[in-house]
């Protein structure tokens, strides 16, 4: 097999550097939004869907977010259509959460599958492109999922956040080809990981938001009865539908479509 080859831009134009500002300030905000807490817990279930569909997209798979949400919390989306395949489009989905898990801080180059090859340049490139061009060859020397989803704990393990962030994931199909502008790859992967970014983030304040609504709704409630729990309930998972809420909270159909 050829030795992968590594996307590393010898210049960052104007174009360039916008977006790597663009993500560092996302990040940042994540980093410093999602440090732990009951909203954290929340934002990474979430985040690990968004960051597992868009995985799943890069490999070529049809499917969105919603049909992640919809495998995870076992609810049926009516109008989705039935994806059909030999092979499981969800078996890295658990092992993918696991490894995000891990507490132990290893060295990038730890549990790669390949030998990576070091551009000249490379440690005076920023921390993103360096994660790009490692990601680039990874993604040359593996034809699974496993590269893109590799790239949240790459980040972390190169210092750019304090932990993996699911919602992370980003990439472009051409890093598999042998690329004849690594320029025009780079900026698209940049754009997919500014609008990864800057969604996870999004998704952040919008949990929270939604947290500070609920207390305010159990504060104003005389009887709050199982408002506490559909409250979590309606936290952590998008998709509600009256049945679930029924079996989940003990409530007849009725009360369950009430609250």
């Amino acid at each position: 097999m050829a030795r992968p080859i590594a996307l590393l831009p010898e210049k960052i134009d104007l174009d360039m550097a916008r977006l790597l500002e663009r993500i560092a300030l996302a990040i940042g905000g994540l980093n410093s939004t999602v440090s732990g807490g009951f909203v954290h817990q929340i934002w990474h279930q979430r985040a690990c869907w968004t960051g597992y569909a868009r995985a799943l997209q890069l490999q070529g798979v049809e499917l969105d977010e919603i049909d992640v949400i919809s495998w995870a919390t076992t609810t049926p989306i009516p109008g989705r259509a039935r994806f059909d395949t030999l092979v499981d489009p969800f078996d890295a989905f658990v092992p993918w959460t696991v490894m995000l898990g891990e507490r132990d801080q290893r060295h990038w180059r730890e549990d790669l599958p390949f030998t990576p090859v070091i551009p000249t340049g490379f440690s005076d490139a920023p921390l993103i492109l360096r994660a790009i061009a490692i990601l680039s060859q990874h993604a040359q020397a593996t034809g699974d999922i496993s590269p893109w989803l590799s790239l949240p704990l790459l980040l972390a393990r190169m210092g750019l956040t304090r932990t993996p962030l699911p919602c992370l994931v980003a990439g472009d199909k051409a890093m598999r080809l042998t690329p004849r502008d690594s320029r025009a790859i780079v900026r698209r992967v940049l754009r997919d990981l500014v609008a990864q970014a800057e969604d996870g983030l999004a998704i952040v304040i919008e949990l929270d938001a939604e947290r500070r609504r609920w207390i305010r709704l159990l504060g104003e409630a005389r009887k709050p009865g199982a408002l506490r729990a559909l409250a979590v309930l309606s936290l952590r998972e998008p998709i509600l539908r009256p049945e679930h809420v029924g079996r989940t909270l003990g409530l007849s159909r009725s009360g369950a479509g009430k609250a």
